[in-house]
């Protein structure tokens, strides 16, 4: 073999070792993780895990690197177009996170509960929600929010909110009984109750009112990283096909559901602006 001809053959090995490194570095997902909402967020924590654990052998190893710096939703839609700090987000369409650089994994991951809300209310307060049946009704009481993009789902159907900064912020305005509910997500009403109940003792779940939108919450994927896109939304499609994602589902879901009784309460259906084709006005096909 001629000095040619072995030079050549050292390229080729040096090149094919670099390709088979490269190929056996971890895939890097960063999610939003905030302190403080490890228990209302760790369903969501999970199911990406997950997804990317049943496509080990389509994809290979992956790292987790969440991102945990407290941020604008505008810096976040920011992070995700950039597709370095933060790479995997899950919200809802019409966010300022929905209309960045990002690839819309459109399965909804809470089966539609964000959209089914419950009041939290000052149980020393005199509005009585139960007689709130329809939209005109439900016209007369107003509505605690913080900076949520649903805000525009109220306006859109002409009723009264009040809007703070944050939620401990909506928490001191209703013990000043300056609105008559705060409008929780089905998914999130029970846990957030619990953690806050011992901070604002006149905290009760409120047990006849279910105010129901379209609301959807996907899994939105930086445009820089299309190879995760796609092995999110296999992970995704393998979890819905084996039953994983509703064990799943259930298993965190499950407890406060049952005692939110959502069947027995009175539903009232809004139009949202962020949807051309609007959701039936049903209960959650999961209960």
């Amino acid at each position: 073999m001629n000095k040619r001809s072995i030079i050549k053959r050292i390229i080729i090995l040096i090149a094919s070792s670099c390709i088979s490194i490269a190929a056996a570095e971890p895939m890097i997902v960063s999610h939003l993780q905030l302190s403080g909402y490890d228990d209302l967020y760790a369903y969501r924590y999970q199911l990406i895990k997950n997804m990317l654990e049943i496509t080990r052998a389509d994809y290979g190893d992956y790292q987790l690197l969440p991102y945990k710096s407290v941020t604008t939703s505008a810096r976040n839609a920011q992070l995700m177009s950039e597709g370095q700090q933060l790479n995997v987000y899950w919200t809802s369409p019409g966010t300022p996170v929905a209309r960045a650089d990002v690839i819309e994994i459109p399965v909804d991951i809470l089966n539609g509960l964000l959209g089914y809300r419950v009041c939290l209310t000052n149980q020393y307060a005199a509005t009585d929600l139960s007689k709130v049946k329809d939209i005109q009704t439900l016209a007369s009481i107003k509505i605690g929010q913080a900076q949520w993009s649903d805000r525009a789902v109220y306006r859109a159907n002409q009723l009264a909110i009040v809007e703070a900064p944050s939620l401990d912020s909506l928490f001191m305005m209703l013990s000043a009984k300056r609105f008559d509910c705060i409008a929780l997500g089905a998914d999130e009403v029970v846990r957030i109750y619990e953690t806050r109940k011992a901070q604002y003792p006149f905290l009760a779940i409120e047990s006849h009112l279910l105010i129901h939108y379209d609301y959807p919450v996907y899994l939105y994927v930086s445009k820089k990283h299309p190879r995760l896109a796609q092995r999110m939304a296999l992970g995704l499609k393998k979890m819905k096909s084996n039953g994983d994602f509703e064990r799943l589902f259930y298993h965190y879901h499950a407890e406060g559901l049952a005692r939110l009784q959502l069947h027995k309460r009175n539903v009232v259906c809004l139009k949202s602006p962020f949807q051309q084709k609007q959701a039936e006005c049903t209960l959650p096909p999961l209960i």
